[in-house]
Formats: C-alpha cells, structure tokens, sequence
C-alpha cells in the first residue's frame, strides 16, 4: 500500500523533507571529503619533508646511522603520542592566571614524586604554579637516543613520564650494568643545589618522553617566594653534604641521586622565616 499526498500542503511538505534531507546529506558528505583531503593532504607534507630531509642528508654525506636516528626522531616528534601544549594554538587565548593554572595541572603531577616537592606543593601552591610556568619544559627522545654525555655541563634535572632510559657510568665506575630509569623515576637533581657536570651516559631504550626543571629558573622561582626559603636552604645544604659525604667515603657519585632524598627529609621542616637579603645563587653550593 503507497502513501502518497492528498493535496497541495502535504505535496508540499514532502518536497520540503526531501530538499532537507539532500542538504543534511550533502552537508556530511561535503564534511567527510574535506576531512579526507585536510588528512591526506597532511600526509603528503609530511611526506615531501621527509623526502627533501633525505636528499639533504645525501647531498650532505651524512653517515646512514646518523640517518636513520635523525629519521626516526623526527618521526617520533610528527606522530606524537599525545597532543603538545604548543599545538592547541586556543590557548593563546587564555588569560595569564589561567594559563598558569592550566600549566601546574599539567606538570606537577610529575614533579610530586619527588617528595621534597611533593612538601612544597603542600607549603604553597603559588610556588609549584611559578615553578611550572617559568622553570618546566617537556621532551621527547626517540629509541637510542642520547640525553647527555658525561662531562657535560648539566642545566636540568629530568623526570621520567613514559618509556624507559638506561645509564652507564663513565670508564672507570664501579657500575658494570647500566641502571633502568622508568615513569615517577627523576635524576640529575644536584643541579638545582650546586653545579653539576654530568658523571655518566643517559640513553633512550624506548620512545621516552621526560619534564625537565631548568635549574637556574627554579632558584629565581624559589627567590620570588621567600616565605618558603627555609625548607629549601636547609633540604640544599643536606644534599650537598651528603654528595661531600659520599666523595670522603669514595663512593660512586652518578647522576642518580634518588637515594640521597632520605638523607635529606629526615629533618623536619624548620619555621618559614621571611627573608629580604636572599638570593638564589644562596641555594646554589659548592661541592
């Protein structure tokens, strides 16, 4: 049995569900194509960079080994895991306390496995949104690939938020097998107290992707605040005696310093004294 219009408002009205209906679907269609061609027009750039870093590295005589890292680097960067704050170009837009906000809910999240910050995120929530904001960038290595090399000077201290990192140290250290740093693991803290020149290799196992706390920034962060001076002067003075203690005894200092930690917090956190005359050079001590 067909149903079909009776008069002129039902012939009507049926024309006008047909036409909207065409529109719906050319709406979604149109939609999807563009989608496709937006994609596939992405892939194409991509690829044409790879292929125009591959003839430079050609014409250039770049060895086939360093090639292939420089290639799979850059992959890794093209096809990243997880969306990087600098591509979300709407948050331009934010405002300064939000976009400070935005920034401590992100990172210090990592920065709290360490439990000296784990303490001052507790005694100022102001201080980790600074120390956030001005000190705290991300990175990203691919398998293999170097993080420093011994007898370099060191400028960050890292923690760990996924993959895997092996470290050796330099001839002549009594570690025969490299040690594994994984997630909620961090080294090279001595140099947010004191100058550090790293002491072995630190190497990607896996695609890694680390929080790196600018040493020089976090002292300018912490002068800002001096209400909180105390802790960090007292905790910076006990990890540079015990790095003093550990050469006296002549035993092994790397750049895995997460056994010193317990040394350090066993001293309760003294009064929060203000201070006018501090600077950040004043955390900053000499081995």
């Amino acid at each position: 049995m067909s149903v079909t219009p009776q008069n002129t408002s039902e012939c009507i009205n049926v024309v006008c569900v047909v036409l909207f209906s065409l529109v719906v679907v050319s709406f979604f269609v149109s939609s999807l194509t563009a989608a496709i061609s937006s994609l596939q027009s992405l892939k194409s750039l991509q690829s044409k960079q790879f292929w125009i870093l591959r003839k430079f590295l050609k014409q250039k005589g770049v060895s086939t080994e360093l090639t292939i890292r420089l290639t799979r680097y850059l992959t890794l960067v093209t096809h990243q895991r997880h969306v990087q704050e600098q591509e979300v170009h709407l948050l331009e837009l934010l405002s300064a306390s939000l976009a400070s906000d935005l920034r401590k809910a992100l990172y210090v999240r990592y920065l709290e496995v360490h439990p000296y910050m784990r303490r001052l995120s507790k005694l100022g929530g102001h201080l980790m949104r600074d120390i956030c904001c001005k000190a705290v960038e991300t990175l990203s290595l691919s398998k293999e690939g170097d993080l420093f090399h011994d007898g370099s000077c060191s400028e960050h201290m890292y923690f760990v938020i996924i993959g895997e990192l092996a470290y050796r140290l330099a001839a002549g250290g009594s570690q025969s097998q490299p040690q594994s740093f994984v997630d909620a693991h961090w080294f090279c803290e001595a140099v947010l107290w004191t100058s550090w020149v790293h002491r072995g290799i630190m190497t990607a196992i896996t695609e890694c992707d680390l929080v790196t706390l600018n040493g020089h920034g976090f002292g300018e962060v912490v002068a800002a605040h001096p209400n909180h001076i105390a802790l960090s002067k007292t905790y910076a003075a006990d990890f540079v005696l015990a790095l003093n203690r550990m050469m006296q005894e002549r035993r092994p200092i790397s750049d895995d310093q997460m056994h010193l930690v317990e040394e350090c917090m066993d001293v309760e956190a003294p009064e929060m004294k203000r201070s006018t005359t501090w600077k950040p050079s004043m955390l900053r001590q000499n081995t």
